[in-house]
C-alpha cells in the first residue's frame, strides 16, 4: 500500500523514530529520491519516496533517526531536527519493505 496522506505518513515515521535512514534511490537528476528507514525492532522496513526535490541540506544516512513530514507553502518538506536534515519536494508517499519501487518505477510514483 502506498500512503499519501501526511497524517499517516508521520504516524507510520513515528513507529520507526531511532531507527536508521539511508537514502537508497535516487535519480540522476536527484529530484526524486527514495530514502529508506530500518529500525531494529521492527520487522519491516519503510521507503520516504519524494518527487519534484528542490533543495536539502544535510547527511545521506544517519543512525539515529526521527523523520517528520510538513506540508509548507503547497510543497512537502521531510525533516529529521536531530540529523539536521531537511528535503523540500513537490510529493512524497511512503512505502513498506515489498513495496519498495525499484529506480525505474519512481517515474511512476511521482505522477
Amino acid at each position: 500500500m502506498i500512503i499519501l496522506d501526511l497524517d499517516e505518513i508521520n504516524r507510520a515515521l513515528a513507529r520507526f523514530t531511532g531507527g536508521g535512514a539511508r537514502f537508497w534511490f535516487f535519480s540522476v537528476s536527484l529530484t526524486r529520491l527514495l530514502i529508506r528507514i530500518t529500525h531494529q525492532e521492527r520487522d519491516t522496513e519503510l521507503g520516504l519516496f519524494a518527487g519534484n526535490c528542490s533543495t536539502m541540506s544535510g547527511p545521506f544516512s544517519w543512525t539515529v533517526s526521527a523523520l517528520s513530514v510538513v506540508a509548507v507553502d503547497g510543497r512537502t518538506r521531510i525533516e529529521d531536527g536531530g540529523a539536521a536534515f531537511v528535503l523540500d519536494c513537490a510529493t512524497c508517499a511512503l512505502v513498506e519493505r515489498d513495496q519498495i519501487p525499484s529506480l525505474s518505477s519512481l517515474d511512476e510514483l511521482q505522477e
